[in-house]
């Protein structure tokens, strides 16, 4: 079976309403938000391994979405304003993917803290002290700007 098989989309009858569904229990919808292109996308799980489906909810299609490399243990993910996804991984790497292709490249690895969230400029990144009394920010300038 193939991976995109394992999630559906199901548009209601009669309506502009649906439902995001997996076909087994294993298979997780961990994070699905709409990206800056309009499309619907939906990070899933399986058997340890994290996949990213697109969809153009208004055409009720599935899209053709490159697999995305080295994927493991996401905890969240958002669109810069260039299009590009940034992916966080264990909560210590910061991933950049082009969606074109699927290629990574790593943006920040093995910080000091666990990420909390990023800018949809991929500018500023939260991280939060192992205490988790003080929340930290970082600024990364020129990532994600537009030329």
């Amino acid at each position: 079976m193939e991976r995109f098989d394992l999630v559906n989309y199901h548009r209601y009858k009669h309506s502009q309403n649906g439902t995001i569904t997996t076909k087994d229990k294993h298979h997780q919808v961990r994070h699905a938000e709409f990206g800056p292109d309009d499309n619907l996308y939906v990070l899933t799980a399986f058997e340890n391994k994290y996949f990213v489906k697109k969809w153009d909810i208004r055409g009720d299609t599935a899209l053709e979405s490159p697999e995305l490399e080295k994927l493991d243990n996401v905890t969240h993910f958002c669109f810069l304003h260039s299009g590009e996804l940034v992916v966080v991984q264990n909560q210590k790497t910061l991933k950049l993917y082009n969606l074109n292709n699927g290629k990574e490249e790593t943006l920040l690895d093995n910080p000091p803290h666990p990420i909390l969230s990023v800018t949809s400029k991929g500018d500023l990144i939260l991280a939060n002290t192992t205490n988790k009394a003080l929340i930290l920010v970082y600024v990364r300038p020129g990532l994600g700007q537009q030329n």
